[in-house]
């Protein structure tokens, strides 16, 4: 089943600046497109097809008049084809000076012992020492907690994890029974369980 034309889509309905829209649209997805036959009485997009090809011949007149645009250079080239991607490149390579180069410098010292003083004097490791990263992951409790950990021994912290265990049993037998006393509750309600 075909989906019924709107009303704006019929041309007696379009206003002039619908309808001039709709022809720009479709001039910009078939650059090849015309608009044959008739005259502005008989097919209402004539005029406004006459109007785009006006101001198509003017842009282009402007663009051989113009010592930085051409024809074939417009400002809509200069935007997608340099202005964006030299943004793009400009964001890359600051992203990879300041914020990739150091984690790798950072990742050689400690996985291989690489030293690099010509670069650490110029400041490329700023803001980047060990000492601050770990302060940033770990704060003052937790590393507390760590060292006291690891100076408890081998059976005290079996203990601990013992007693951990002993505490999720006790929870899961407390919740266990209580659903069973739910149950049995809902059963005696109903007239199903007579115990």
């Amino acid at each position: 089943m075909l989906k019924p034309k709107p009303k704006y889509d019929v041309p007696a309905f379009a206003s002039f600046e619908q309808r001039k829209a709709i022809l720009h649209r479709l001039l910009e997805a078939h650059p090849k497109f015309v608009v044959k036959g008739g005259n502005s009485q008989t097919n209402p997009y004539k005029v406004h097809y006459e109007i785009i090809l006006a101001e198509r011949r003017n842009q282009l007149e402007y663009y051989k008049n113009s010592v930085l645009w051409s024809p074939r250079y417009t400002p809509k080239h200069f935007k997608y084809l340099f202005l964006y991607p030299a943004i793009f490149v400009a964001l890359l390579m600051l992203y990879l000076r300041y914020i990739q180069l150091p984690r790798r410098m950072l990742y050689l010292r400690k996985k291989y012992g690489y030293k690099f003083p010509e670069l650490e004097s110029k400041g490329w490791l700023d803001g980047w020492i060990d000492e601050e990263i770990e302060e940033e992951l770990y704060r003052d409790w937790t590393l507390k907690d760590l060292e006291e950990y690891e100076k408890l021994t081998h059976e005290n912290k079996l203990s601990v994890n013992e007693r951990a265990s002993k505490i999720r049993q006790k929870n899961l037998h407390f919740n266990i029974q209580n659903k069973l006393g739910e149950i049995h509750k809902k059963r005696t309600e109903l007239g199903i369980d007579t115990l």
